[in-house]
């Protein structure tokens, strides 16, 4: 299937670009290449194996093979048309040069340090190791205990990765000569204060910890403290991923295309609702006109008994006005009905509408 981008120059009515059926021939997927295209849109193009890829990381794929062959079918379909909905709700944002405005890039931005952070780190833990002596050790001293072995050589392990990370944290600090300035922390300290500063350009002044209204009046000197050395701590890692030139460039497009339909969407919400005031007041205002949208309808949880004759349903008519037993109790002993008996009357809830009149006209 071959989409163009220009159809949302006036329409993205994207919900009737396709449908369910005419998916229903991606089932089986391992009868087909991963690289099979089964939708190109402009130059992007979604295969089959990026569909299967969707697939695996949804919620619900660790119950996808119990499901029939047709149900199947239509969750793929469902998810491919969600595809086809973002990758065209970006193409429609770089239309706009919404790539080129400076929200995007300071997000960009945003992401891929921290990306690199995450990236660097990880290589951190990868490298902590246990020796044999130490696994040894721990498997005498749980011994068939599966569970406590588990989780004590991940503590070790942790132990391991903190001190790995403190000492890679001090050899980064000193080979960029960082300077702290603890005493600069005061009352007197502005926005433009410098807390930290170092070899390359490194420095963190107080506005980089606080927001100009979170400092007046100014904060306590541990809350400034705690966050100048959470933010020492990521700029050193920071720097020494940059240095190590990490390859993030997939992971880089894949968040593109997932910001780009965000970003696009914000802009239509602007376009359409105004701000967050006149949004608000439309909101409100139609909320006013349309009060029927708030009215939640009646719901009646029902207990039924069936009896052979009028005169056994009397009876227990009786028993349930005068206090002497519940419908459920009587239910479960004397119904005829073999669901009610089973479940002692209970038949669960209804709503307003959705019963049978004759049994609404009664409850009400």
């Amino acid at each position: 299937m071959m989409i163009k981008t220009s159809i949302l120059s006036s329409s993205i009515a994207l919900g009737l670009i396709l449908s369910p059926g005419i998916f229903a021939n991606i089932n089986n997927a391992e009868q087909s290449s991963a690289g099979q295209i089964l939708v190109t849109i402009d130059d992007s193009k979604i295969t089959r194996g990026e569909l299967r890829k969707a697939l695996t990381s949804s919620p619900f794929y660790t119950q996808f093979n119990t499901l029939n062959e047709n149900v199947q079918a239509s969750i793929r379909g469902d998810l491919l048309k969600r595809m086809v909905a973002s990758r065209l709700l970006a193409a429609e944002a770089k239309r706009l040069k919404l790539d080129q405005t400076q929200s995007f890039k300071d997000d960009l931005n945003n992401y891929t340090d921290g990306l690199l952070y995450r990236q660097y780190t990880n290589a951190l833990k990868h490298a902590v190791k246990l020796t044999d002596a130490e696994l040894k050790q721990l498997r005498a001293r749980y011994k068939d205990n599966h569970d406590a072995y588990a989780a004590a050589k991940s503590a070790e392990k942790s132990k391991k990765y903190k001190a790995l990370l403190k000492l890679t944290l001090l050899k980064l600090r000193d080979s960029l000569h960082v300077k702290l300035h603890e005493e600069r922390i005061n009352p007197q300290m502005t926005p433009d204060t410098i807390l930290m500063e170092g070899d390359e350009g490194l420095s963190i002044r107080a506005s980089d910890l606080f927001d100009a209204s979170q400092m007046t009046p100014p904060p306590e000197k541990d809350a400034v403290q705690e966050k100048l050395y959470q933010q020492i701590e990521f700029l050193l890692i920071l720097n020494a991923a940059k240095k190590e030139r990490l390859d993030i460039s997939k992971q880089l497009e894949r968040y593109k295309e997932q910001l780009l339909p965000t970003l696009l969407s914000k802009k239509k919400a602007r376009q359409w609702l105004g701000d967050k005031e006149q949004s608000e007041k439309a909101l409100r205002d139609y909320y006013d006109s349309h009060p029927e949208i708030s009215r939640v309808g009646d719901q009646w949880h029902i207990g039924q008994i069936v009896l052979a004759n009028r005169e056994q349903a009397e009876k227990a008519k009786d028993l349930i006005k005068s206090g002497k037993a519940s419908l459920f109790q009587l239910a479960g002993k004397m119904s005829i009905d073999p669901y009610g008996k089973a479940h002692n009357g209970d038949m669960g809830w209804i709503a307003q509408g959705s019963g049978q009149a004759s049994i609404e006209k009664a409850l009400k």
